[in-house]
């Protein structure tokens, strides 16, 4: 029998400023009306069905919040009345009060997406204020109760509460509106009694992570990054503090049990991050077990990994200094699909596929006793890319698990219970689930200000607390707060996305707070934006700026010949939900007046395993088709097969790997005309199956040049 433990990981940034009873950012109640509570309740309903669930305690407190009469800034701009708002707060509603592009979100609401359209048009050619001038307060106010809504599951948009709002196109009050706030508030209280009465029924592990969900290696010691970043600056300050990060593991503990009446013996290390130094911290908290991520495996074998995919499906056991803890690894292939690819399936073969690929894990694995496959992904973030929010996923993929024979769904503690680990690790290499480093939260100019800022206010407190000054309660209090993983998450400096202003406003206000409450006066670096003293982001993506002609050879002919197509980046996007790319890196697109380009950069793997791989150039819109490249046959130039919507297939343009993969594909060829829009897709398949997608979430979407395309562009 092979033994299955799925894993949901629930999280949110912390959002509430010191002493703050306004959210910042509304995704607390909007995941909470949408995911939270509709998750659990899925697993309810699926008889057989098992999994374990991940509860960060701040998510929690931030919900706790809501119940308590606490708000966020979107809801409070939602219950103005939309002819008092400025031009400012209504371009706020505009450019905010809309899902992200590629979700499935408004799909069922028309009348949503033509207001979106006309937002989209307009904006095109007019800024904010003016942009707001066109849209009527019944406009303005229908986007906000339309806003609210989709954020409602729609297995409970049936509900008495809003069923009729749901059924209408338009046209609503502010009862309507008042009537889908309320709404939200009934279903976010309904989150932490459900999922208690799944573990006390034993359909579900409740599992935690440290408090505000700190990096725990890098609050042991900022010199853990080292070993996955070997070649990256660090900050100024070393930052060591192995006590705050047992107080954030101590504070999760008692929390969970005071909510769930017992003490969790599972815990997933903030973004599946870990050390040695951490798992004796974790072990002595009387944890049985913690996970992280298969390169961590890997990477941590003492006899270098041999054959380590293989013996992946099994829990460790790693004597540390407080015990032996037990760890697992999660399979990341089968963990990605679900987060970044089945939305582009359908629920059947998605899931189907999915259970096929549990089998073969289990079936090839080499283990010291009874295969466990660990899957672990975030259980909020990716839902929206799928049809009806991924209940039909779900359902399929639950009803599939319990009924399959050869398949026992299990937690990682009753499993645990019955399996010891036979497997044993000498140690572990200090890593994160994503690209077995911290770069996401240490090692660039941006980051590492801030690290600074925190490690000046942690010596600041120490003094303090030995000399006795200062509300020490409070400035604790705050410190734990400063040390949360998010604020250094949305922190970047380089071409990983956009700054957040937001977050380093109240991470520098949180630092700020700690020296008042010692009684000093905060140095003036925390005055300074921090996102300000770094250089510019560039955005995650990229559109073309000129025509571009580049040579398919396969390799970078010369520097400039992909400098003015579009870019769209596979890592780092800024995004909440972050994906360690298995073979594509980035895909660069661009044309001329005549023809299509596309550029694919592999990763490292991809490069190894490239005469495996195929890759598929998937056009949504305007009409299906799809460009398929063999990237053992494209090491000599040749033609690239075109796979047209009604089935019939031909050659067409010119492909070749050699370093990267180039193609040229005539725009006649795909039957585009200028100035259409063209959403694409760029898939990587092995053995005949989709393996990822790309962009990890959404599409690329651009227009097909017109004749004058090079002079607007000159002219903007």
């Amino acid at each position: 029998m092979i033994h299955l433990a799925l894993i949901w990981h629930m999280h949110q940034p912390w959002y509430l400023a010191p002493a703050g009873a306004t959210l910042e950012l509304p995704w607390v109640r909007l995941h909470g009306t949408k995911d939270y509570l509709e998750m659990a309740l899925r697993l309810e309903a699926a008889s057989g069905m098992r999994a374990t669930f991940n509860l960060v305690p701040s998510l929690l407190a931030q919900i706790d919040a809501y119940g308590g009469g606490a708000s966020d800034l979107h809801r409070d701009l939602s219950l103005r009345d939309p002819a008092s708002l400025t031009s400012e707060e209504t371009a706020t509603v505009l450019r905010h009060f809309f899902p992200a592009p590629g979700t499935t979100l408004d799909r069922p609401f028309e009348s949503y997406r033509r207001l979106r359209a006309k937002r989209d048009a307009l904006g095109a050619t007019m800024g904010g204020p003016e942009l707001a001038s066109h849209f009527t307060p019944a406009e303005i106010l229908d986007i906000v109760v339309f806003w609210n809504l989709v954020w409602i599951d729609p297995m409970f948009r049936d509900a008495p509460e809003v069923r009729d709002i749901a059924a209408r196109g338009g046209g609503f009050t502010f009862e309507d509106r008042d009537r889908v706030l309320r709404y939200h508030g009934d279903l976010l209280r309904r989150i932490v009694p459900l999922y208690r009465r799944l573990e006390e029924k034993g359909s579900a592990e409740l599992t935690t992570s440290p408090y505000y969900h700190p990096i725990l290696p890098l609050l042991c010691d900022t010199e853990s990054a080292r070993p996955g970043l070997p070649g990256a600056p660090l900050p100024s300050h070393r930052f060591r503090a192995p006590d705050d990060a047992r107080r954030h593991v101590a504070l999760a503990v008692a929390d969970h049990e005071r909510r769930f009446g017992r003490r969790p013996r599972g815990v997933w290390p903030s973004e599946g991050s870990v050390s040695d130094e951490t798992a004796t911290i974790l072990a002595e908290a009387g944890f049985r077990w913690m996970a992280s991520d298969e390169d961590i495996l890997r990477l941590s074998l003492s006899d270098g990994g041999a054959e380590w995919r293989r013996r992946l499906c099994q829990p460790f056991r790693l004597e540390t200094g407080s015990g032996p803890i037990s760890i697992l690894f999660r399979d990341k292939q089968l963990s990605d699909l679900v987060g970044f690819v089945y939305m582009r399936w359908s629920p059947a073969a998605a899931a189907a596929d999915f259970v096929d690929r549990v089998k073969a894990a289990g079936r090839a694995a080499v283990t010291e006793g009874t295969p466990l496959v660990t899957v672990i992904l975030d259980g909020e973030n990716c839902w929206e890319y799928y049809e009806k929010d991924g209940g039909p996923f779900l359902d399929e993929l639950y009803a599939r698990l319990a009924g399959d024979p050869e398949i026992v769904v299990t937690t990682p503690e009753a499993f645990l219970a019955e399996h010891e680990p036979r497997a044993m690790l000498r140690g572990l290499f200090p890593g994160s689930w994503i690209d077995h480093s911290f770069h996401m939260w240490i090692g660039e100019p941006a980051k590492n200000q801030a690290w600074d800022l925190l490690a000046l206010a942690r010596e600041a407190f120490e003094d303090a607390a030995r000399n006795g000054e200062g509300d020490i309660e409070r400035a604790r209090s705050l410190l734990d707060a400063a040390e949360g993983s998010d604020w250094f998450w949305w922190y970047v400096s380089s071409s990983q996305g956009p700054p957040q202003p937001a977050f380093d406003a109240i991470f520098r206000l949180y630092v700020k707070e700690i020296f008042r409450a010692l009684g000093r006066t905060p140095p003036q670096e925390t005055f300074e934006p921090i996102a300000g003293r770094v250089p510019a982001a560039q955005p995650a993506e990229a559109a073309p700026v000129g025509l571009i002609r580049p040579v398919i050879d396969g390799i970078v002919t010369t520097f400039y010949e992909w400098t003015h197509g579009g870019h769209a980046r596979g890592r780092g996007t800024g995004a909440s939900m972050a994906r360690s790319t298995l073979y594509v890196n980035d895909l660069y697109y661009g044309f001329d007046l005549s023809t299509l380009f596309c550029r694919v950069d592999l990763t490292e793997r991809g490069r190894e395993e490239a005469d495996a791989l195929t890759v598929i150039f998937e056009f949504l819109a305007p009409q299906p088709l799809r460009i398929v490249v063999p990237l053992a046959s494209a090491r000599i130039a040749g033609p690239a097969r075109i796979e047209q919507g009604d089935g019939s297939a031909g050659e067409c343009g010119r492909a070749c790997f050699r370093r990267i993969l180039e193609i040229a594909v005539p725009f006649a060829d795909l039957g585009l005309a200028s100035g259409q829009e063209i959403s694409l897709l760029c898939h990587a398949a092995r053995d005949g199956r989709i393996v990822e997608s790309f962009p990890p979430l959404g599409q690329v979407i651009f227009r097909a040049p017109t004749q004058d395309f090079e002079e607007s562009m000159w002219s903007a």
